[in-house]
C-alpha cells in the first residue's frame, strides 16, 4: 500500500470547500496536524556551590611552625580547592586582625577562574608580605599573627558570605627569637580551631 502524504496545498484548496471539511476542522487545525513538536532541551546542570577549602598541610610556609624570619620573596602560598573552575575565589589578608583598625587588611584581591576541565581544581594563591603596610606592621618586636582568608565572596571585611570560606594562620615573631609567640593551632573558619590572637 503506498503511503499517503498530506499535500499542503491540496489541505488549502480542500479548506476553501466547506463540504470537503469535517465540521469544527479550520485550516489552522489540519496545518496543526501536520506539523511536529520538539520538546525544548534541558536546562544543563548547575554546579554545586560549596566554600573554597584551604589544603593546610601545602601551605607554605607551613602554618605549624612560628615565623622568625619571611619566606623567599615575601609570599605565603596558599593552595585553595574548588568544585567548579569556572569559578573566582576572593581572598583576604590581615596582620595582627581588629575589627576597629582597618589598617589591618594588608591585601585583598579575586582570583581568576582556572581552566581544568571536568570540574575541581586546585588554586594556589601568592599573599605578598612587600608592602609598605606589611612591612610596616612587621616590624615592630611582638608576636604577630598574619591570616590569610579566602572565601566565595566576602559580605563585609572579614566575613565570607553564606557559602564560606577558610582561613590560615601564621605566628611571626617579630624579636627573631621564637619566644613573643605562643603555640597556635590554625584552622577554617566552620569551627575548626583558631589560631591565638597576637597582643
Amino acid at each position: 500500500m503506498r503511503p499517503a502524504f498530506l499535500d499542503f496545498r491540496t489541505a488549502s484548496r480542500k479548506l476553501e470547500q466547506p463540504s470537503a471539511v469535517a465540521p469544527g476542522v479550520t485550516r489552522a487545525s489540519v496545518l496543526l496536524l501536520a506539523g511536529c513538536f520538539v520538546a525544548p532541551p534541558p536546562a544543563l546542570s548547575q554546579w554545586p556551590v560549596r566554600r573554597p577549602t584551604i589544603v593546610h598541610d601545602s601551605v607554605v610556609p607551613s602554618s605549624d611552625q612560628i615565623l622568625t624570619q619571611l619566606p623567599v620573596d615575601s609570599t605565603l602560598l596558599v593552595p585553595v580547592e574548588i568544585d567548579n573552575p569556572n569559578e573566582s575565589v576572593e581572598y583576604e589578608l590581615f596582620i595582627d586582625y581588629q575589627a576597629s583598625d582597618a589598617t589591618s587588611l594588608v591585601a585583598k584581591g579575586q582570583s581568576l577562574p582556572t581552566t581544568s576541565p571536568g570540574g575541581g581544581a586546585t588554586l594556589v594563591i601568592g599573599f605578598s608580605l612587600d608592602t609598605n603596610v606589611a612591612r610596616a606592621r612587621l616590624s615592630t618586636p611582638y608576636c604577630h599573627r598574619i591570616e590569610a582568608m579566602v572565601a566565595h565572596r566576602f559580605s563585609a571585611v572579614h566575613a565570607p558570605d553564606s557559602v564560606g570560606g577558610d582561613s590560615v594562620t601564621w605566628l611571626y615573631d617579630g624579636t627573631g627569637n621564637a619566644q613573643a609567640c605562643p603555640a597556635a593551632d590554625a584552622g577554617p573558619l566552620d569551627g575548626g580551631d583558631g589560631g591565638v590572637v597576637a597582643p
